[in-house]
């Protein structure tokens, strides 16, 4: 039982150094690796379960990746291997999509509101300019 934990965090450690690393095809092995295999259940439950479909997957993926990549990796820098890095990436990943959905539907909320405060002021406008025509035919 031993043998296999350390072979998965062994693998979850040569991602990470994989993904940290200065070279281009090393990262787009781990990339490739954990994005399109090992996280593929965890990026489509995002997608389908949190954005309704209306988001690609790739869309997804870029997201994580500039997220994880920001400032030379330095995000990884908290996965510890005391779980998989799929299971530490999960984490990651709802809670910042999750953010992403909040701020999207409280700004599509505001956006919301200003159309029905103009449809309101449109209201108000064309009454006042009926009331003015009903005015000038008198």
């Amino acid at each position: 039982m031993t043998t296999t934990k350390a072979t998965l965090n062994s693998m979850d450690q040569i991602l990470v150094k994989g993904l940290k690393s200065n070279d281009p095809k090393v990262q787009q092995t781990c990339v490739l690796r954990l994005f399109y295999k090992d996280c593929r259940c965890l990026i489509n439950a995002i997608r389908f379960d949190l954005f309704k479909g209306n988001v690609e997957y790739d869309d997804i993926v870029n997201e994580l990746y500039l997220l994880l990549s920001a400032y030379d990796w330095r995000a990884l820098d908290s996965f510890r291997g005391d779980a998989k890095l799929t299971t530490w990436l999960s984490c990651v990943a709802w809670r910042y999509f999750i953010k992403v959905y909040v701020r999207k539907e409280t700004e599509s909320a505001v956006d919301d509101m200003s159309f029905m405060k103009t449809a309101v002021s449109d209201t108000i406008s064309n009454t006042e300019i009926m009331m003015d025509v009903e005015s000038v035919l008198r």
